[in-house]
């Protein structure tokens, strides 16, 4: 199975996806007779279904292991994809430096996640106290160091909870590469949407990213224990954790772990998520009930007003209020500002956002969307 991604969505409607090679230049030279598209509908489908045949297994239960606890710096990164990344024994602040906490091209199993938590990162470590968990995913072109660094930032601008956090690795392939590889899950979210609607969820999944079956296996490990899942993420981390959503929820509704109301939306339990200037361009609708019996929202994003990233692939001032539900997943969205360096983050009030006009030309691609930026001025 392929590390990154597959078939290119615009081969896999006009090529692969339409059956053998011979018979595409046909197709393509008659699509508009019925007998062609009649065809073409028939191998779609086909291929669908072997590519949902082909979809990863959710890791299953699994034994306690030991964790291996690899270096980053010691080995090929890249072939740790969707690995756990912590410290080692001993070590809350991983002054010795990250370790991967899981194999390469292992699905996390239950045991394995359960040995892998026992080493989060957390600024202290007193005895008898037991901490906030949360899962942090990275964004494009990512180092494991640059993602340790990341960890280190959270446990320290979540102190005052007594923070404890754990890497899921999205690695990097470069730039490039990972941009299309953001295209691929941000189509794949759109199509888990609207196939799940159909209640043909499993067809869609003809797009693996190896991080995202990861936060799938947490979710439905954590969830089927009744155990919090707090999950935070970054730029593309938001679009893996969006399609990992997508596909946890489904199997947990059908499992009569969480609901699936008529809406079509969840009622979930014992998750939380945040994004930051994330890219996904739609969330699960997910709803949890407070202790007072209301309904809430278990999702919220952060959004710089002037970063590219959100403005174009996400969240918006343009967007939020109109298809917020698809959108944002029925999350709470919280506008920022800055001046022009990125320094001096502020919210945006609520009766300021009718009022401001950010255009194409206003967003930077970079300045507003670092994680250092989100992190350490937000947090």
């Amino acid at each position: 199975m392929g590390r990154k991604l597959i078939i290119p969505m615009a081969l896999a409607l006009s090529s692969a996806a339409c059956g053998p090679t011979e018979d595409i230049t046909a197709q393509e030279t008659n699509v508009t007779s019925v007998g062609s598209i009649a065809r073409l509908i028939k191998a779609l489908s086909g291929k669908l279904y072997q590519l949902a045949d082909e979809a990863p297994l959710v890791a299953g239960m699994g034994n306690a292991v030991t964790p291996p606890f690899t270096a980053i710096d010691s080995v090929d990164e890249q072939i740790y994809d969707g690995a756990l990344i912590g410290t080692r024994p001993g070590d809350p602040m991983a002054e010795q430096g990250c370790v991967f906490l899981t194999e390469p091209g292992a699905p996390i199993t239950k045991g394995a996640l359960d040995a892998a938590l026992e080493h989060t990162i957390r600024l202290y470590d007193p005895e008898g106290w037991e901490f906030p968990l949360t899962f942090y995913v990275n964004g494009v072109n990512t180092n494991a160091q640059a993602h340790c660094d990341t960890l280190r930032a959270i446990a320290e601008h979540g102190n005052s909870e007594g923070m404890r956090v754990i890497g899921i690795f999205n690695s990097t392939d470069g730039f490039a590469a990972d941009i299309w590889q953001v295209t691929w899950d941000r189509f794949s979210v759109n199509v888990e949407q609207t196939l799940s609607d159909f209640g043909l969820g499993i067809l869609s999944e003809m797009h693996h990213n190896t991080a995202a079956d990861s936060v799938v296996n947490v979710l439905l490990h954590r969830a089927r224990a009744g155990e919090t899942t707090r999950i935070q993420a970054h730029s593309q981390g938001g679009a893996i954790t969006s399609l990992a959503l997508f596909r946890a929820a489904r199997l947990l509704a059908d499992e009569g772990v969480w609901m699936r109301n008529t809406d079509g939306s969840y009622l979930v339990d014992h998750i939380y998520v945040n994004t930051y200037g994330s890219a996904a361009p739609a969330w699960p609708h997910l709803l949890t009930q407070y202790d007072d019996g209301t309904l809430g929202t278990p999702i919220s994003h952060t959004v710089h007003i002037r970063d590219a990233t959100p403005s174009v692939f996400g969240i918006a001032l343009w967007n939020w209020n109109e298809d917020g539900v698809e959108r944002t997943g029925g999350g709470q969205v919280q506008f920022m500002d800055s001046d022009a360096e990125g320094a001096y983050w502020s919210y945006v009030e609520d009766v300021e956002l009718e009022t401001l006009d950010i255009g194409f030309l206003d967003l930077r691609p970079t300045t507003f969307h670092s994680v250092e930026s989100y992190t350490r001025l937000i947090w």
